[in-house]
This record gives C-alpha cells, sequence and structure tokens, in this order.
C-alpha cells in the first residue's frame, strides 16, 4: 500500500505530509496490524458483547455491562460504511491530488496513513464475514 501511494503522490505533497505527522503527538505504540483485521476484529467484538448480553446464564451486572457498551458501540454495518467511506475518500484524493498537484499537508497525511477500516474482507476470509446483530 505504501508503495502504491508514493508512485501516485508527487513528491512535495508526501514531504509536506510527512513533516505535518512528526508535528502530531503520538499516543501508544505501533503494532503490525492489517487493515482487515482490524476491521474483523472491531465487528467481532460487538458480536462478541452482544451475545454477552444476550446470555441468561451470565450474572446480570456483566450482562448489564455488555448492553451498556453497546448503546454506543458502532454497529456491524457503521463498520463497513466506514470503510467504504475511507477508500472513497482516498479515490477522490488521488484525483484531486493529479488536478491539483501538491496537496495540503493535511489533506496529502491521508494519503499516506493506513485506513481503519476496510470496506470488504479478503477472498480467504470473505465466508466468515460476520453481519450485523442489531
Amino acid at each position: 500500500m505504501a508503495v502504491h501511494c508514493i508512485t501516485r503522490c508527487t513528491v512535495s505533497s508526501l514531504l509536506e505530509a510527512i513533516r505535518f505527522l512528526a508535528d502530531v503527538p503520538r499516543i501508544g505504540s505501533f503494532v503490525m496490524t492489517m487493515i482487515h483485521e482490524r476491521t474483523r476484529s472491531v465487528v467481532q467484538t460487538e458480536k462478541f458483547l452482544r451475545d454477552i448480553a444476550r446470555d441468561k446464564t451470565l450474572p446480570a451486572p456483566l450482562r448489564l455491562q455488555a448492553e451498556g457498551l453497546l448503546r454506543h458501540y458502532p454497529t456491524a454495518d457503521d463498520i463497513w460504511l466506514a470503510g467504504k467511506l475511507e477508500a472513497r475518500r482516498r479515490t477522490l484524493l488521488l484525483l484531486l491530488e493529479e488536478q491539483l498537484g501538491s496537496l495540503p499537508p493535511e489533506l496529502g497525511l491521508w494519503l499516506v496513513q493506513e485506513p481503519l477500516f476496510c470496506d470488504s474482507l479478503p477472498d480467504f476470509d470473505r465466508a466468515s464475514k460476520p453481519t450485523s446483530g442489531k
């Protein structure tokens, strides 16, 4: 993915984005996680919390806590939509860069940043794609 971006981005946009990124405060450590792994994990976490909330054999406080977390947790459909929007944003930014040349650092950064979610799972994982339970 990084090679694709470097070949498509202008060098000046890339350098401006790197300079901008250097000024952004960092939280925690960086972990190598593939986009589809992160997406699947978040989607499966919703299902896990839903299973806990529905399991009458578990203590009521635990079920209530799971229900409370689910009130503010994104659905699987929300996650897939976010991935689609990120992919669309990237496509539009590449088109904009082709038309304008160098992008402002704030926009160029989105081209070198790894997306948070993917819009679909790889073929080997597609059969196990969970569906939203809401």
